[in-house]
């Protein structure tokens, strides 16, 4: 049986997508970007991470100090960052080229404040890029955009300041998808015909302006050209006549047949103008390229051949004058007739653009496997995240469960009972957890996960799995914090008093004595809440509990507990996808961190 297999491209841009449409929360998969790592290391410097178990699960969740919902928005597909250079030779869109990815055949610009971001479809042949491309001279619709050092552009997107800083970093850009763009993209159109080799001695061009009465719009119009024409019968038949200026700009015309006598030149068109042009118009007689599909298109394209009076009437770019559409594959040749005495016929190459046509699927076109990550840590994030100390490390980290969540419930059906799944079902999106007790109002689970919401019975009710009860959540607390599950905060917290007015200080090691001395717990000390009367522990290796003292190795401070809170995540819940040290940021409360990743498939 046949199989379908992807592209290499195709593949990694494929799961790049699958990566970014798991952070849509019906998706019932969530990401938290995290921050840990108070303590700098022995001998200091950046440590690397270590590929193994415990470093990425233990270690990593050991350290952690608190994190934030990664949203769809907070995620981008990207593409590398090419400014337009003036004088850079950039290279041209070819459909035969098996390197194009790892070449410069897009740019971007900056233009009044937005970002355009713009495809070379012809460079030239190999020349410098001199003329920057502006949106304000093209748009989404337009289908041949040429500035003046001959480069060919096709815009393809834009991004405003905000989405740009959002995602970009030094060596990438995001993608946005223009919808006027993707609208006027056309499959298989043909946007550029290349020389190949440009041949010489095609005379049979001309330019010329009409005069008053000088085109007769028959059924096969007759029209007066320029008396500098050539003096041989049939000499521009099977031309173009193009209207470059003026009345009837645009429109083109095949020469059937060209007459010379003593009364004048005329040319002899194919069918009528709609508009007919008068003594305003400007023309040009050029040489047709024949273009031969393999009948899969639906629209013929058109073209013309530019002439070089300057390099022995040679041919020297082809113009498309209609693009066609549905076209697999192509070739061209240029037509000139038998009087004309062309020595050495050009060669030409079509280029078939990508499924859709440009602009179709750009992050296909622009060879996309990369995705951005992007989250901001408002300072405080409403009082869900520290703000004191500092952080050595980010990560990301999917589907972690919560423990010590407490819902308010309403209008309750049933009775719950202990260690049942409780569930609640907003779309495709499932919630669940595991009770650990009840009482009256309120349900306390463990193993949470997912995103559960308060509300009412049209949002969506509490239903435990086997004593099928039911209620509606008004409020969510996580380690008797009411908030949601937005931000975690994975610290260990600890309440009570000191029992001397000296305190921890900031990565101090501290630890829990014996009787004998021996220590039975220990744990690096990152902070004291406003008060003085709760203390935020992480790094911690053994049991602490409610009857335990605290002892500063350093300091020499005490802290008598009463009451402690673990850390709002299970332990090793989920998985660690990504994990990176680096020189400690200092937290604040007027402060905001941008943290930005790049996950290239």
């Amino acid at each position: 049986m046949a199989t379908t297999q992807l592209i290499p491209n195709n593949l990694k841009l494929h799961q790049a997508n699958q990566f970014i449409e798991s952070f849509n929360e019906n998706a019932n998969t969530i990401y938290y970007m995290f921050a840990g790592k108070t303590s700098s290391v022995v001998g200091g410097g950046v440590p690397q991470e270590v590929d193994s178990f415990k470093t990425v699960q233990f270690g990593t969740y050991n350290t952690m100090l608190f994190g934030k919902h990664v949203l769809s928005t907070d995620t981008s597909l990207m593409v590398n960052r090419n400014l337009w250079t003036s004088n850079t030779v950039y290279a041209k869109y070819d459909d035969t080229d098996g390197n194009l990815s790892t070449k410069q055949f897009y740019v971007y610009v900056l233009e009044g404040g937005t970002y355009y971001v713009y495809k070379c479809l012809n460079n030239n042949g190999e020349a410098a890029s001199t003329s920057i491309p502006t949106f304000s001279d093209t748009s989404a619709s337009d289908d041949y955009y040429q500035t003046s050092d001959g480069y060919q552009w096709k815009y393809l997107y834009k991004l405003t300041t905000a989405q740009f800083d959002k995602f970009s970093t030094g060596s990438y850009i995001p993608i946005v998808v223009d919808s006027n763009t993707t609208s006027n993209a056309i499959n298989g159109c043909i946007d550029v015909i290349l020389v190949s080799s440009s041949g010489l001695n095609y005379n049979n061009y001309l330019s010329g302006q009409f005069s008053s009465g000088s085109v007769v719009n028959s059924n096969y119009p007759v029209c007066a050209v320029s008396s500098s024409g050539s003096t041989v019968n049939n000499f521009y038949t099977g031309c173009y006549l193009y209207i470059t200026g003026g009345t009837g700009v645009g429109q083109y015309k095949e020469v059937v047949d060209y007459i010379s006598n003593t009364s004048g030149r005329y040319v002899i068109l194919e069918s009528k103008f709609v508009t007919v042009p008068d003594n305003t118009s400007t023309y040009d007689i050029n040489p047709k390229v024949i273009i031969s599909g393999d009948s899969s298109q639906t629209i013929n394209a058109v073209a013309r051949a530019i002439v070089s009076n300057s390099s022995g009437n040679s041919i020297s770019s082809i113009q498309m004058l209609n693009r066609g559409k549905n076209y697999l594959s192509a070739y061209a040749s240029v037509y000139a007739s038998p009087q004309v005495g062309v020595s050495g016929n050009a060669s030409l190459r079509v280029i078939i653009p990508p499924k859709g046509g440009h602009g179709a699927n750009i992050a296909m076109e622009l060879y996309s496997s990369k995705v951005g990550v992007s989250v901001k840590f408002s300072n405080t994030e409403t009082n869900t995240i520290p703000v004191a100390n500092d952080y050595r490390s980010i990560g990301l980290i999917k589907d972690p469960m919560w423990s010590n969540v407490v819902f308010t419930v309403t209008s309750q059906n049933g009775t719950f009972t202990s260690g049942e799944l409780v569930k609640q079902t907003i779309g495709n999106a499932v919630s669940s957890g595991y009770i650990t007790s009840t009482s009256a109002g309120s349900l306390q689970l463990t193993n949470v996960y997912g995103f559960f919401v308060t509300g009412n019975s049209t949002v969506g009710s509490l239903v435990g799995q086997s004593s099928s009860a039911n209620a509606i959540p008004t409020a969510i607390y996580v380690n008797g914090i009411q908030k949601s599950f937005e931000t975690f905060d994975q610290r260990y917290t600890y309440g009570g008093s000191y029992q001397t007015g000296t305190t921890f200080t900031a990565d101090e090691p501290v630890i829990v004595s014996g009787s004998v001395d021996t220590i039975v717990a220990n744990a690096v000390f990152h902070s004291n809440n406003s008060s003085g009367n709760t203390v935020y522990l992480t790094q911690q290796f053994g049991l602490i509990t409610t009857s335990n003292t605290l002892l500063g190795t350093t300091s020499g401070a005490v802290f008598n507990i009463n009451t402690k809170y673990d850390p709002d995540l299970i332990i090793e819940s989920g998985d660690v996808l990504y994990s990176e040290n680096f020189d400690a940021v200092n937290r604040s409360s007027t402060q905001s961190e941008t943290i930005k990743l790049i996950l290239e498939y």
